[in-house]
């Protein structure tokens, strides 16, 4: 989403520098970018990196609500915090801002998606820099002072655009009047070029040789249960199972390479620990990042996708892979359903809860996605639109 946005961006704009915010390990895979610690780190209890034990320990709704006071101080007094005099600066250099979709605009991602990003729409205001909120994921929200301030923020937006039906009514629900666009999740604009479908082709065939393959692309959230994990597993070596009897090959793609909870390879070892040792090495794990165009080309080799994840998802429909979308809950619910429809499916998101692998199989095979390359234009109007009103107040 990140890379698609700052290429277009640079496609319309020309090669203008770019501030972003992101991890200490973050490498951008282009140059002339700036990053910037996450903003939400200043709101927090506790050190930005290693935050005490006692943010640890209160609930999440606590969480959201010191974050949302701090905010609400630091917009007027922020003198005393290097990491908002520094965000400060790069808003006051810039033409404007862009807070590009992470499907953080909820009540569990609130320090990060209103609270932080209120506080930078608010800067913005100030500084009279135009704010377009672009390939945005908005919802659940039930907290009313979350509520509260994600209507403040979008009222402050000048292009408000979402990547699902979804998001358009959580933002209606919101009492938010502005015009609010629709299209495709941004990732889709990075399509592979022919060195990344090469790329992909030697890894399928280093891995199957030419044997067909299912993908598998699995993470953890902060709030992932015991529960879940073992039903997870328990589906996962029957499905794996069931494609080795199909003589199938099964590969594993990590989406996310962090630490802890966000490495998706950690989650893999997780889940498949207590399989048998057939299915958890036949398994093929890609422990090596490819990139986000080779994974895309690698989804699109594979005669279907199980993800739990957003853009592994998103990616194997864009290349009309056939996928099904497993869901932990309410939050997955709607990006996986919402990011379905647009490619004209509605049955292929199966609940964690009460998953079977043949359900899967049988969602696999019914699963026809539509090609939206056409819908793209969408993506790339609401970007020009808003460059356009950067450069009318620039």
């Amino acid at each position: 989403m990140w890379e698609a946005t700052v290429q277009e961006l640079r496609r319309v704009r020309g090669p203008v520098h770019v501030y972003t915010d992101g991890h200490p390990a973050f490498d951008a895979p282009m140059s002339n970018v700036t990053v910037l610690p996450y903003l939400h780190s200043i709101l927090r209890r506790g050190s930005g990196l290693v935050p005490a034990l006692a943010e640890r320990a209160i609930s999440y709704p606590g969480r959201n609500t010191y974050a949302l006071r701090r905010a609400a101080k630091l917009a007027t007094d922020w003198s005393t915090e290097r990491l908002a005099a520094q965000w400060r600066a790069a808003i006051a250099n810039s033409v404007g801002v862009i807070v590009s979709g992470a499907g953080a605009v909820t009540d569990d991602y609130a320090a990060h998606g209103v609270a932080a990003w209120s506080l930078i729409a608010r800067w913005a205001q100030e500084m009279a820099k135009p704010v377009g909120f672009l390939g945005q994921g908005v919802g659940p929200l039930s907290s009313p002072r979350v509520r509260a301030e994600a209507k403040v923020m979008l009222e402050i937006a000048s292009a408000i655009n979402v990547r699902e039906a979804g998001s358009v009514e959580v933002i209606r629900g919101l009492g938010v009047r502005k015009a609010v666009s629709l299209s495709p999740d941004w990732a889709i604009l990075n399509e592979p070029e022919v060195h990344d479908r090469e790329v992909a082709s030697e890894l399928a065939h280093q891995l199957f040789d030419g044997k067909p393959f299912f993908a598998l692309s699995w993470h953890r959230r902060h709030n992932t249960s015991r529960r879940d994990i073992a039903q997870l597993s328990k589906f996962g070596e029957l499905f794996v199972r069931r494609a080795l009897d199909d003589r199938m090959g099964v590969a594993f793609l990590p989406n996310m390479i962090a630490t802890g909870y966000s490495d998706d390879r950690a989650t893999f070892d997780l889940v498949a620990s207590t399989w048998g040792s057939a299915a958890r090495e036949a398994v093929k794990v890609i422990r090596t990042p490819i990139g986000s165009r080779a994974s895309r080309a690698f989804l699109g080799l594979a005669i279907g996708v199980v993800a739990t994840r957003y853009h592994p998802l998103v990616l194997s429909l864009a290349e009309q892979t056939p996928c099904v979308g497993i869901s932990y809950d309410e939050y997955y619910d709607q990006k996986l359903r919402g990011a379905s429809a647009l490619f004209g499916l509605s049955q292929n998101v199966l609940p964690l809860a009460s998953v079977e692998a043949d359900d899967v199989l049988r969602c696999l095979e019914a699963s026809h996605p539509l090609e939206v390359t056409s819908e793209l234009d969408g993506n790339r109007l609401a970007l020009a639109d808003f460059v356009s009103v950067c450069t009318e107040r620039g």
